[in-house]
């Protein structure tokens, strides 16, 4: 015989899965509808042509990015009488990416210290003349009288890169004008 079992009492609290319609709803003829037509969609952006020549250095960021060669050695002469910190670094590195707001907060607190970045992706070669092994690499210049320190140091050691500011500020640098 048929044999019938009553649904627990689980079964009937639990919610039910809503399943969908028997039919997909149909829209209304275009004669029935109220709303307006829609606009055009705006034009699909194209992408945009490399400039001819690179921008200067921004100024919206405390450290600014350095594009080439010409802009490297331009940063170099305009800062004939400072301390410049060159922070190179690569995309794919995490390292650079964790340190970067403390470099960004070092820029704003060092204010007579000019801040750059520089893609090693971007820039092999010169990063390769400047001896560059590890990322993220630190170059401290003082103007066009040349390399003071050359580092690397990770996230967790940014106070060493603290330190060697307050030095190379203190004249405590191999290279410091007198």
């Amino acid at each position: 015989m048929f044999a019938f079992s009553a649904p627990s009492p689980l079964a009937l609290i639990a919610p039910q899965p809503l399943q969908p319609p028997a039919t997909t709803p149909r829209r209304p003829p275009p004669s029935m509808t109220l709303a307006s037509p829609r606009p055009p969609s705006p034009p699909k952006a194209t992408p945009q042509q490399p400039p001819e020549s690179l921008p200067p250095p921004t100024t919206l960021e405390p450290v600014q990015l350095i594009h080439g060669v010409e802009q490297y050695l331009q940063v170099l002469r305009e800062s004939s009488d400072s301390l410049v910190v060159l922070k190179v670094f690569a995309p794919w590195c995490r390292s650079c990416r964790a340190l970067t707001p403390k470099v960004n907060r070092f820029a704003r607190e060092f204010s007579n210290v000019r801040f750059f970045k520089m893609d090693y992706e971007q820039n092999k070669e010169l990063c390769h003349r400047l001896g560059v092994a590890s990322m993220p690499t630190f170059v401290f210049y003082w103007g066009v009288a040349g390399e003071i320190e050359k580092f690397s140091c990770g996230p967790q050691r940014a106070y060493i890169l603290r330190e060697k500011i307050e030095q190379c500020l203190a004249g405590s640098c191999a290279i410091h004008p007198q």
